[in-house]
């Protein structure tokens, strides 16, 4: 499943893209990006000390009240405390930045279940940790199925041989086409048997 999730960074109580510009009204912008096919938003603290941080949640708070939907928060946490303060913002699930501890993430995991923990990773060890922190809480919770990460198989169509990339790649084109054919001759039997000349003459109009 792919989801599309706006970025939104926090810091001392303003609101920035990405790029470093300033979002003027944080709300506004959140529910454009809703608009234009957004999933979710995902907030991002970046302050450095314990006021920005305060200021943060607040601004929080403030955006959660005007019925901004989902949304995930967090930054970097030291204490599973940090993780309620986001929580008890209105946000629907706890974000993890790259180097967050791995002990803090697998007792927010416990307490409030993977589907309101979310980890950011950049290299295969935090990736690896991760996924052990899923492990361990579907072995404790019976319930829970975690899915196995596995390489999908690519094929490169800048590489290679010619003919043997653009038959890997018409071959399933191939099979919805014929799939599609048998579809409408299905409909053409069905309502030609049934219905009579006009609606099957419909039907040829139609596709």
């Amino acid at each position: 499943m792919v989801k599309v999730i706006a970025c939104v960074l926090l810091k001392n109580g303003e609101a920035y893209l990405p790029d470093g510009s300033i979002i003027k009204d944080a709300a506004v912008y959140c529910q454009a990006c809703a608009n234009s096919g957004a999933d979710e938003i995902l907030f991002v603290d970046t302050s450095d000390s314990e006021k920005e941080h305060y200021n943060n949640l607040a601004v929080l708070k403030n955006l959660s009240r005007n019925d901004l939907g989902f949304f995930t928060a967090g930054g970097t946490c030291t204490h599973i405390d940090d993780v309620k303060k986001y929580l008890y913002t209105g946000a629907g699930r706890m974000y993890f930045a790259p180097g967050a501890d791995p002990e803090l993430i697998k007792e927010s995991i416990s307490r409030f279940g993977t589907e309101r923990t979310a980890c950011q990773v950049t290299t295969a060890d935090e990736a690896l940790r991760a996924y052990e922190s899923l492990k361990e809480y579907s072995n404790k919770n019976k319930n829970f199925k975690y899915m196995k990460i596995s390489k999908l198989p690519q094929v490169d169509m800048t590489s290679g041989r010619i003919l043997s990339n653009i038959i890997a790649f018409a071959i399933p084109l191939i099979i919805t086409s014929y799939l599609q054919l048998l579809y409408n001759a299905a409909d053409l039997v069905v309502v030609g048997k049934w219905a009579g000349d006009a609606c099957l003459a419909a039907v040829g109009a139609t596709g």
